[in-house]
């Protein structure tokens, strides 16, 4: 691998717990300093909690699959097969807690958003 597909690689796998601690830091400000109802912010909360539980299991799972696959017993291909499955693994469970941050940024905006046209 050249440096810069490093780069990226590590960058897709940082992409959705980076994008979980910004909402969930976003969240917190929000809570100190405006007049948003506090079941947004625990809404906001649980979308980030279940997101980083949903990365988590995925990366722990994936990473297994990864990390045991030269390991296995058999044909080439199979291990290539096992190798592939724990990299979607990673990446599926990655791209749902990014879905999880987003949902929590829509929902954070929409209540800062009325509450701001509240007055």
């Amino acid at each position: 691998m050249t440096p810069a597909t490093e780069i990226i690689a590590v960058a897709i796998l940082a992409l959705p717990p980076a994008s979980l601690i910004t909402v969930w830091a976003w969240a917190r400000r929000l809570r100190r300093s405006s007049k948003l109802p506090s079941f947004a912010i625990w809404v906001a909360n649980a979308f980030v909690a279940l997101g980083g539980v949903v990365t988590m299991v995925g990366f722990v799972l994936g990473g297994t699959a990864i990390l045991t696959a030269p390991h296995q017993p058999g044909d080439t291909s199979d291990k290539a097969r096992a190798l592939a499955e724990g990299i979607s693994e990673v990446m599926n469970c990655g791209a749902l807690g990014a879905v999880f941050a987003a949902l929590a940024t829509a929902w954070l905006g929409f209540w800062r958003w009325r509450a701001g046209r509240r007055g």
